[in-house]
């Protein structure tokens, strides 16, 4: 069997680069719960986390060996601007409430899980903003242009990769995570050399016919794709 850690970090006020401080502390907690082989997952902002954490454990706390790095419809993989960020957020809403009535993973179980998963993310998120009042926009516009921003981090990671995400996803759009960037292509290979170059193994995965939403609504799939692709 394995351990599996959920992390959700949130920052009490705004913070200048919070996003990777927020990965510092996870990379800390890391040492101090002395893990020794990690697999990371992080999907949306999460993926962002994920991929700093992933620098952080690989350069500063190398006692903590990394299995591979899974990311689900991360932001940060092309310049965006924060407008097109929230209009693919809004767009998913309904991209989610239309799979709702046909979702992709056939598995009731599966279908349940996702959904319990989804609504806690909603109300996680009204929690917040009645936890902190006016101090949840702020901090929610200044993370936004974070996630607008290409993540730097990405070219720096050396463990294998597995970026996963849906075709019809808004938020982390596969046809511009090249155009735009590094000219056109899609190609797993330019993906690979343009996107994480040091990484000695990167498989890209699209899943036809799902949003940003797919851990929610493809739960099965996500899971299946990650551990065959890492050899789990």
């Amino acid at each position: 069997g394995k351990n599996v850690l959920v992390i959700d970090t949130k920052p009490e006020r705004v913070v200048e680069d919070s996003l990777f401080k927020e990965a510092q502390a996870i990379a800390e907690m890391a040492r101090a719960k002395s893990v020794k082989r990690i697999t990371i997952v992080g999907s949306s902002e999460g993926g962002i986390k994920a991929a700093n954490l992933a620098a952080i454990l690989q350069t500063q706390i190398q006692e903590v060996a990394i299995g591979g790095l899974i990311l689900i419809g991360p932001l940060g993989l092309y310049r965006q601007r924060p407008s097109d960020i929230y209009r693919g957020f809004f767009v998913n809403a309904f991209q989610g409430a239309t799979q709702l009535a046909s979702p992709s993973d056939s598995n009731p179980g599966h279908i349940g899980q996702g959904l319990r998963a989804g609504t806690g993310v909603l109300f996680d998120i009204f929690g917040e903003v009645a936890r902190r009042r006016t101090h949840y926009p702020k901090r929610l516009l200044s993370q936004i242009r974070e996630m607008a921003s290409i993540n730097t981090h990405l070219a720096e990671l050396q463990m294998p990769i597995i970026l996963i995400q849906g075709s019809d996803d808004t938020v982390s759009n596969p046809k511009k995570t090249l155009v735009g960037n590094y000219g056109s292509g899609q190609r797993q290979d330019l993906v690979s050399a343009n996107i994480f170059p040091q990484s000695p193994y990167v498989r890209r995965v699209t899943i036809e016919g799902s949003s940003h939403s797919l851990p929610f609504f493809s739960p099965g799939q996500v899971a299946t794709i990650s551990l065959s692709s890492l050899g789990e």
